[in-house]
């Protein structure tokens, strides 16, 4: 049984590219790394779908979208320390920083925050 989304993020992303690595190695051609973003997109989509509401709201705008708690409470209309909480709890315990967006990812987030 999964425990956390995290956790299960983490399996279904590591199931998908061990089973990449496997299908290349039998076929002698490599698969295209957009369809394995594609698919670790869908298992982060679908973790997202797994979390209350508030809290998803909480993860998208500070873990994501890079809002500070201020804004994120303010948006929410709460308190800082509510909206710290919540992004917490969606992350869970074992929970590692999300890494900075780079590339389009960037181009969407500033957009987003305008």
């Amino acid at each position: 049984m999964v425990t956390t989304v995290r956790t299960w993020l983490y399996r279904v992303a590591t199931s998908r590219c061990l089973n990449a690595l496997r299908s290349s190695a039998r076929r002698s051609r490599t698969r295209s790394p957009a369809s394995t973003r594609e698919a670790i997109s869908l298992a982060f989509i679908t973790a997202l779908q797994l979390l209350p509401p508030r809290q998803r709201a909480v993860l998208i705008l500070r873990g994501i979208l890079g809002f500070h708690a201020g804004e994120v409470s303010q948006l929410l209309e709460s308190t800082e320390e509510s909206a710290t909480s919540a992004l917490e709890r969606a992350r869970g315990p074992t929970a590692t920083p999300v890494p900075a967006l780079s590339g389009a990812g960037t181009a969407t987030a500033a957009r987003f925050r305008q």
